[in-house]
């Protein structure tokens, strides 16, 4: 006969188990339910909102709300987890202390979710916060090594606010999400980390998931001292643009602001970070001679050299056409007499190379022109007027983003490009029976949903028609929301449905 496992033992096999059978566990057998709650649950990643709690990315639909989920933790005294989202208090019970390094407290003042965080966690390593929820935020700056922060309504006082944080001499590392700042704000930014004498290492990172972050380069330059330069080997980052914008700011660091490609091609964040002293160096007169502000600046006031230059096509890392502006390697050239300015530009021009093409407005592009690029965005435009613009040599693409709704011949050119970003500004039911059509496609690329979230149907029918159609290995379907979580699908339902497994990547494929 089996002797039975010994408390002790209970609570040595708890501390090594999968956070995911200990909730289970904890479920289904109540005799084993005081053993479990004694030892501290290890997560990577928790998510408490009040009708459901994702572990692990694993997502537990609850039959009674949030009452279901504080059962779960309720006897437990200590949660350790990675990176913890609070977007709802009550589940949490009173007795409860996470130990985190990243907490997200969503919507919530961050002064309430506060006393459920261990003291010995601070400083945490990145904190998110929304400031219109956290007034006081000034007050904590010093319990994170890195702040995020967003805002659900922008306006005049929030404004300021940012910017009192901004200028704080104690404020940490911080990003900003969906945030652009103005440039006076920018050029005042700098001006206040030289005057307090930032450590190196200090950081500020922007970007918006909407919105271009432009860099207006003519105001700083000119009010500030700064000049163009480039990131030597050694201080040279993976996704790094290597060209950027130096500031002088004291014998043993310098100021730097650049931008990042990470993630999906259409992301770019703006730094400005104080580096040590010869993390760049000068432009060459080759590098200077080749740069494409010398190239359009020789266009526009050498009529003589005109032809010469234009006769030369352009290659770039990034081009964004809109009506009254152009964007080229996060340059932002004011336009001063709208399109007929950047058309002037690019007339006479038969070809432009560019990794990342973005075009929005395709009446700026003269007839006679064509774009060689590997990543194509066609915006809200529909694809079929801005194809005529693309060198055949292109295809196919390495990436092409579209807006579903602008073109409904989408499928006729799923060949075209080894992935495709679909987004949609007005999902509908007509819409979303059309996602479905092209995901179920056999013949169709690697696809990203972009702001899209599968049903539990939805997805077992994806899954069946792959079986059927036997997807070659590398097929792969990425869903990311912008502002919505994305938890897997009814878990227990995929496993019936398809005999599936939770397991782990070996080391030799884990990425």
């Amino acid at each position: 006969m089996t002797k039975p496992w010994t408390y002790l033992s209970l609570k040595a096999v708890f501390q090594y188990m999968d956070g995911n059978k200990r909730l289970d566990l904890n479920s289904h057998c109540p005799a084993l339910r005081s053993a479990e709650r004694s030892v501290p649950l290890n997560l990577q990643f928790l998510t408490l909102e009040k009708e459901k709690i994702v572990v692990n990315e694993v997502c537990y639909k609850v039959e009674s709300k949030y009452q279901r989920i504080k059962t779960v933790l309720d006897g437990r005294k200590h949660v350790r987890v990675e990176n913890l989202e609070i977007y709802d208090l009550n589940v949490v019970p009173d007795s409860l202390k996470f130990r985190t390094r990243n907490l997200d407290s969503g919507d919530l003042d961050f002064e309430r979710v506060l006393p459920f965080i261990d003291r010995a966690n601070f400083p945490l390593k990145e904190l998110r916060v929304n400031i219109s929820k956290t007034p006081n935020l000034k007050k904590y700056l010093g319990l994170t090594q890195k702040l995020i922060l967003f805002v659900t309504n922008y306006n005049g006082e929030m404004e300021d606010l940012v910017r009192s944080i901004l200028y704080n001499r104690k404020c940490p590392n911080i990003e900003l999400e969906n945030f652009i700042l103005s440039s006076n704000t920018t050029v005042a930014l700098i001006e206040n980390w030289r005057h307090n004498q930032k450590d190196i290492g200090t950081v500020m990172v922007m970007y918006h998931k909407y919105r271009e972050v432009q860099i207006y380069v003519d105001d700083l330059l000119e009010g500030l001292d700064g000049r163009f330069a480039y990131f030597n080997n050694s201080a040279l980052q993976n996704n790094v643009n290597r060209r950027c914008i130096s500031f002088p700011f004291n014998r043993t660091s310098e100021l730097v602001l650049h931008s990042i490609w990470d993630g999906q091609i259409w992301n770019r964040r703006i730094k400005l970070e104080v580096m040590p002293i010869g993390s760049t160096r000068e432009e060459t007169f080759r590098e200077n001679f080749r740069d494409l502000t010398i190239e359009l600046e020789v266009n526009s006031h050498c009529p003589a050299l005109r032809s010469a230059e234009s006769s030369v096509p352009l290659s770039l890392h990034s081009l964004i056409l809109k009506k009254r502006k152009i964007v080229a390697n996060d340059v932002c050239y004011k336009v001063e007499s709208k399109s007929q300015r950047i058309k002037s530009i690019l007339d006479g021009r038969k070809l432009v190379r560019v990794e990342i093409l973005k075009i929005r407005n395709s009446s700026v592009i003269p007839d006679s022109l064509k774009f060689r690029t590997r990543n194509l965005d066609s915006g809200n435009l529909n694809l079929e007027s801005v194809l005529p613009f693309i060198n055949r040599a292109s295809f196919p693409l390495k990436e092409l983003r579209v807006n579903i709704s602008k073109t409904p011949n989408l499928k006729k050119y799923l060949r075209c490009t080894q992935a495709v970003v679909l987004f949609e500004t007005n999902l509908d039911q007509e819409k979303s029976d059309w996602i479905r059509s092209v995901l179920y496609d056999r013949n169709d690329p690697n696809i990203v949903l972009e702001n899209c979230i599968l049903s539990s149907d939805d997805t077992i029918a994806l899954i069946q028609n792959w079986s059927n159609n036997q997807k070659e290995i590398g097929s792969v379907l990425t869903i990311h929301h912008e502002y919505g979580d994305l938890p897997l699908s009814d878990v227990a339902e995929l496993m019936d449905v398809f005999n599936g497994r939770n397991v782990y990547f070996n080391d030799s494929v884990l990425q």
